[in-house]
């Protein structure tokens, strides 16, 4: 957390806990904030650390659909959450993944994504 990799992507974090443009989280590859959001969860960034944690957040509060549960790989401007018909299997498991390694799997929010999958 003090050196390498996972400081440097902190860095570049957007105030809102997003990477490069908000609104491209996903289709910004590999630059994006679901791009970074996975390199962190695979260097087993701290939970605890206020910018993983705004990043999970901006995640769940932008990619996460409502009623499908899953990920979508855009935001509906009319639900304010993840689009319906953007929810897609890779991406889900990705962000489950990445949420349980970075301290959400008791979240309630969640923990309906992986009744999704």
């Amino acid at each position: 957390m003090k050196r390498g990799v996972v400081p440097a992507l902190l860095d570049l974090q957007n105030d809102d806990g997003s990477w490069g443009t908000p609104e491209r989280f996903y289709t910004d590859k590999y630059r994006g904030t679901v791009w970074n959001l996975i390199i962190l969860a695979e260097m087993r960034a701290d939970p605890g650390n206020p910018g993983v944690k705004k990043a999970c957040e901006f995640i769940l509060s932008n990619s996460q659909e409502t009623e499908l549960v899953g990920f979508s790989y855009s935001r509906s401007a009319k639900r304010l959450s993840g689009l319906p018909g953007g929810v897609i299997p890779c991406l889900t498991g990705n962000m489950v993944f990445s949420l349980i390694r970075l301290g959400y799997l008791e979240d309630e929010r969640f923990q309906k994504a992986i009744g999704w999958i």
